[in-house]
């Protein structure tokens, strides 16, 4: 399967403002002199995904991070192995809300010894982000896109080194999930007024004609896995038509890619309704019709693949998750 892939740019805190604005960035949590990003570098890359966050001590200390940086000044292969184990279990636990699936960052020639500590610690699928610097952006993307890597996933390459910024291509699915555990990359269609994954290749199918319209929308992100408590879960991803939908309905639904709705490869997510969570959009309902989630103040505008509108009587009151 190819993945979806996006380009980046990493900088230090010093040189963090020549990344454009809407570039996917990188930075740094640790470092000295100029390397740390402040909470407001931060807050000033976060689109179209948060930028990443980088642990570049020597001591390799930082178990909050999405990347180990392993390089001269930076941590050791050896070292690899214990970050990995305790960022999991910070992944794992949430205990900050957004981390990604914790991975390594390391030149081509260093892979090797990486891995070869990894595996000796018996710690397999780690993503790495390797710097091979010339190779040249189509053949970067090519190589995240491909993902390969046997037991260690290729999310990212740094291909180019420039005076103020580094230049990446990185996995959109490695930068859309994480802990909580949630997916981000949701869009609200303004001409269906459905939830559809605005992040794969293709933007689905539409029940108003064409391709899904995320570019009104906010950036929502999904809860996947075990329901937690006030959540309903079985909600699903249709391959189809990019849409999300209510997979216990799935042989009564109605897509508007044709047929019925296919959530085979889909996690299984939860959405919050009663008590809709501080800060979640609210009035999201489901539809009687073809058993869709979509925006219920713009049921009159909506577009429903069984016919006229989206219909909600009966339906939860439910809140999405936004930034």
């Amino acid at each position: 399967m190819t993945v979806v892939t996006v380009l980046a740019q990493d900088a230090t805190h010093t040189n963090q403002s020549h990344i454009p604005a809407g570039t996917q960035a990188a930075g740094y949590d640790t470092g000295s002199g100029g390397i740390a990003w402040s909470s407001s570098d931060y807050a000033a890359h976060d689109k179209p995904f948060p930028a990443i966050h980088i642990d570049q001590d020597a001591g390799a200390s930082d178990y909050l991070s999405d990347i180990l940086d392993v390089e001269s000044g930076a941590a050791t292969p050896a070292e690899c192995a214990r970050w990995v184990a305790n960022a999991r279990a910070n992944y794992n636990s949430a205990v900050r809300r957004g981390q990604r699936r914790p991975g390594i960052y390391c030149s081509q020639s260093t892979v090797g010894s990486v891995q070869s500590a990894l595996g000796s610690a018996g710690i397999s699928n780690v993503p790495f982000w390797i710097a091979e610097w010339g190779i040249g952006e189509a053949q970067a993307q090519s190589n995240v896109a491909d993902g390969s890597g046997g037991g260690y996933p290729t999310i990212g390459w740094q291909y180019q080194n420039g005076t103020y910024v580094d230049y990446d291509v990185f996995s959109v699915p490695w930068l859309t999930t994480v802990s909580g555990p949630a997916q981000l990359g949701w869009n609200w269609c303004d001409k269906c007024q459905g939830m559809f994954y605005g992040w794969n290749a293709s933007q689905g199918v539409c029940p108003d004609g064409g391709a899904h319209g995320g570019s009104k929308s906010y950036d929502y992100s999904m809860t996947y896995g075990t329901a937690p408590s006030g959540y309903q879960g079985s909600w699903h991803w249709c391959g189809k038509c990019q849409g999300l939908f209510y997979g216990p309905q799935q042989s009564s639904s109605v897509c508007p890619a044709g047929g019925r709705h296919d959530g085979s490869g889909s996690y299984s997510y939860a959405v919050a309704h009663g008590t809709i969570p501080s800060g979640d959009q609210a009035r999201w309902n489901w539809c009687r019709k073809c058993h869709g989630m979509f925006y219920g103040p713009n049921d009159s505008n909506s577009r429903c693949p069984a016919g006229s509108t989206h219909n909600g009587t009966g339906s939860y009151d439910y809140g999405m998750t936004h930034r």
